[in-house]
Protein backbone atom coordinates (compact mmCIF):
# COMPACT_ATOMS: atom_id res chain seq x y z
CA UNK A 1 0.00 0.00 0.00
CA UNK A 2 2.65 2.53 1.00
CA UNK A 3 4.92 1.62 -1.91
CA UNK A 4 2.07 1.99 -4.39
CA UNK A 5 1.17 5.37 -2.88
CA UNK A 6 4.77 6.61 -3.14
CA UNK A 7 5.04 5.36 -6.73
CA UNK A 8 1.83 7.21 -7.62
CA UNK A 9 3.19 10.44 -6.14
CA UNK A 10 6.49 9.94 -7.98
CA UNK A 11 4.73 9.29 -11.30
CA UNK A 12 2.51 12.37 -10.80
CA UNK A 13 5.57 14.51 -10.08
CA UNK A 14 7.24 13.28 -13.28
CA UNK A 15 4.09 13.99 -15.35
CA UNK A 16 3.94 17.53 -13.90
CA UNK A 17 7.59 18.12 -14.76
CA UNK A 18 8.71 18.21 -11.13
CA UNK A 19 12.11 16.83 -10.27
CA UNK A 20 11.85 14.73 -7.15
CA UNK A 21 15.31 13.45 -6.33
CA UNK A 22 14.07 11.99 -3.06
CA UNK A 23 11.35 9.92 -4.72
CA UNK A 24 13.71 8.85 -7.50
CA UNK A 25 16.15 7.57 -4.92
CA UNK A 26 13.50 6.13 -2.61
CA UNK A 27 11.68 4.20 -5.34
CA UNK A 28 14.98 2.76 -6.57
CA UNK A 29 15.73 1.64 -3.00
CA UNK A 30 12.28 0.08 -2.68
CA UNK A 31 12.85 -1.77 -5.95
CA UNK A 32 16.24 -2.97 -4.70
CA UNK A 33 14.69 -4.31 -1.46
CA UNK A 34 11.81 -6.05 -3.25
CA UNK A 35 14.06 -7.67 -5.88
CA UNK A 36 16.59 -8.92 -3.31
CA UNK A 37 13.90 -10.34 -1.03
CA UNK A 38 12.00 -12.01 -3.87
CA UNK A 39 15.23 -13.62 -5.05
CA UNK A 40 15.82 -15.00 -1.55
CA UNK A 41 12.38 -16.58 -1.69
CA UNK A 42 12.22 -17.79 -5.29
CA UNK A 43 15.78 -18.28 -6.59
CA UNK A 44 16.56 -21.99 -6.77
CA UNK A 45 20.34 -21.66 -6.68
CA UNK A 46 22.62 -23.54 -4.32
CA UNK A 47 23.62 -20.17 -2.83
CA UNK A 48 20.22 -19.82 -1.19
CA UNK A 49 20.06 -21.72 2.08
CA UNK A 50 16.31 -21.36 2.28
CA UNK A 51 13.76 -20.85 -0.47
CA UNK A 52 10.36 -22.14 -1.48
CA UNK A 53 11.86 -24.89 -3.65
CA UNK A 54 13.71 -26.37 -0.68
CA UNK A 55 10.68 -25.94 1.57
CA UNK A 56 8.42 -27.72 -0.91
CA UNK A 57 10.90 -30.57 -1.35
CA UNK A 58 11.22 -31.05 2.40
CA UNK A 59 7.45 -31.03 2.91
CA UNK A 60 6.95 -33.61 0.16
CA UNK A 61 9.93 -35.89 0.72
CA UNK A 62 10.97 -35.86 4.37
CA UNK A 63 9.38 -37.79 7.18
CA UNK A 64 7.63 -35.39 9.52
CA UNK A 65 8.47 -35.32 13.21
CA UNK A 66 6.07 -36.23 16.02
CA UNK A 67 5.23 -32.62 16.92
CA UNK A 68 4.30 -31.83 13.33
CA UNK A 69 2.08 -34.90 13.09
CA UNK A 70 0.41 -33.92 16.38
CA UNK A 71 -0.26 -30.45 14.97
CA UNK A 72 -1.93 -31.97 11.91
CA UNK A 73 -4.04 -34.16 14.18
CA UNK A 74 -5.13 -31.08 16.19
CA UNK A 75 -6.10 -29.39 12.94
CA UNK A 76 -8.67 -32.09 12.13
CA UNK A 77 -11.16 -30.09 14.19
CA UNK A 78 -10.80 -27.12 11.82
CA UNK A 79 -12.29 -26.69 8.36
CA UNK A 80 -9.59 -24.27 7.18
CA UNK A 81 -6.35 -25.77 8.54
CA UNK A 82 -4.16 -28.44 6.97
CA UNK A 83 -5.09 -31.62 8.80
CA UNK A 84 -3.26 -34.39 6.96
CA UNK A 85 0.01 -35.05 5.19
CA UNK A 86 -1.87 -35.85 1.98
CA UNK A 87 -3.70 -32.52 2.14
CA UNK A 88 -0.42 -30.67 2.69
CA UNK A 89 1.32 -32.47 -0.17
CA UNK A 90 -1.60 -31.71 -2.49
CA UNK A 91 -1.40 -28.03 -1.53
CA UNK A 92 2.37 -28.01 -2.11
CA UNK A 93 1.96 -29.56 -5.57
CA UNK A 94 -0.59 -26.89 -6.52
CA UNK A 95 1.81 -24.17 -5.34
CA UNK A 96 4.72 -25.82 -7.20
CA UNK A 97 2.67 -25.76 -10.41
CA UNK A 98 1.92 -22.08 -9.91
CA UNK A 99 5.60 -21.46 -9.14
CA UNK A 100 6.46 -23.02 -12.49
CA UNK A 101 3.98 -20.65 -14.15
CA UNK A 102 6.01 -17.74 -12.71
CA UNK A 103 9.39 -19.19 -13.73
CA UNK A 104 10.06 -16.72 -16.58
CA UNK A 105 9.37 -13.72 -14.35
CA UNK A 106 11.50 -15.21 -11.57
CA UNK A 107 14.37 -15.69 -14.06
CA UNK A 108 14.11 -12.02 -15.10
CA UNK A 109 14.24 -10.88 -11.49
CA UNK A 110 17.20 -13.13 -10.66
CA UNK A 111 19.07 -11.82 -13.71
CA UNK A 112 18.21 -8.28 -12.62
CA UNK A 113 19.51 -8.94 -9.14
CA UNK A 114 22.71 -10.46 -10.47
CA UNK A 115 23.37 -7.78 -13.09
CA UNK A 116 22.15 -4.64 -11.31
CA UNK A 117 22.35 -5.13 -7.58
CA UNK A 118 24.93 -7.85 -6.98
CA UNK A 119 27.23 -6.93 -9.90
CA UNK A 120 27.04 -3.82 -12.02
CA UNK A 121 26.55 -4.56 -15.69
CA UNK A 122 26.54 -1.36 -17.77
CA UNK A 123 24.77 -3.13 -20.65
CA UNK A 124 21.74 -4.16 -18.59
CA UNK A 125 18.67 -1.92 -18.35
CA UNK A 126 16.39 -1.82 -15.34
CA UNK A 127 13.20 -2.08 -17.40
CA UNK A 128 13.21 -5.87 -17.65
CA UNK A 129 10.28 -6.16 -15.19
CA UNK A 130 7.67 -3.78 -13.90
CA UNK A 131 6.38 -2.95 -10.45
CA UNK A 132 3.17 -4.77 -11.37
CA UNK A 133 5.20 -7.93 -12.10
CA UNK A 134 7.07 -7.60 -8.80
CA UNK A 135 3.72 -7.21 -7.09
CA UNK A 136 2.54 -10.51 -8.60
CA UNK A 137 5.42 -12.33 -6.91
CA UNK A 138 4.92 -10.45 -3.63
CA UNK A 139 1.27 -11.58 -3.64
CA UNK A 140 2.31 -15.13 -4.54
CA UNK A 141 4.86 -15.28 -1.70
CA UNK A 142 2.15 -14.03 0.67
CA UNK A 143 -0.15 -16.78 -0.56
CA UNK A 144 2.54 -19.47 -0.12
CA UNK A 145 3.16 -18.28 3.43
CA UNK A 146 -0.53 -18.29 4.31
CA UNK A 147 -1.32 -21.60 2.63
CA UNK A 148 1.62 -23.47 4.20
CA UNK A 149 2.41 -21.76 7.52
CA UNK A 150 -1.11 -20.41 7.90
CA UNK A 151 -2.61 -23.74 6.90
CA UNK A 152 -0.52 -25.62 9.46
CA UNK A 153 -1.11 -23.09 12.24
CA UNK A 154 -4.67 -22.16 11.26
CA UNK A 155 -3.87 -18.47 10.86
CA UNK A 156 -3.71 -15.84 8.11
CA UNK A 157 -1.36 -12.87 7.78
CA UNK A 158 -2.25 -9.79 5.72
CA UNK A 159 1.10 -8.48 4.51
CA UNK A 160 -0.31 -5.57 2.54
CA UNK A 161 -1.81 -3.80 5.54
CA UNK A 162 0.21 -1.46 7.75
CA UNK A 163 -2.14 -0.65 10.63
CA UNK A 164 -1.29 2.63 12.33
CA UNK A 165 1.23 3.56 9.63
CA UNK A 166 0.41 5.39 6.46
CA UNK A 167 2.81 7.26 4.20
CA UNK A 168 -0.13 9.30 2.91
CA UNK A 169 -0.85 10.58 6.45
CA UNK A 170 2.81 11.37 7.09
CA UNK A 171 3.15 13.32 3.84
CA UNK A 172 -0.10 15.19 4.52
CA UNK A 173 1.17 16.21 7.98
CA UNK A 174 4.48 17.34 6.47
CA UNK A 175 2.67 19.31 3.77
CA UNK A 176 0.41 20.95 6.36
CA UNK A 177 3.30 21.81 8.70
CA UNK A 178 5.27 23.32 5.81
CA UNK A 179 2.37 25.60 4.86
CA UNK A 180 1.96 27.03 8.38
Amino acid sequence: MNTRYLLTIHENDIQQGKNSGFFDYHTSQLRFIVVIQLCKIFDNSSNQKRNVHKLFNRLINEKLDIMFNEKLKENQESDSAISSIDQMIKKVHILKDELENHSELIKKIVIGRNKIYAHTDPEFTRGEYSWAQLDILVDFSNRIYNEIYGGINNTNTLFKLNPGYSVAEILLKLRNSAST
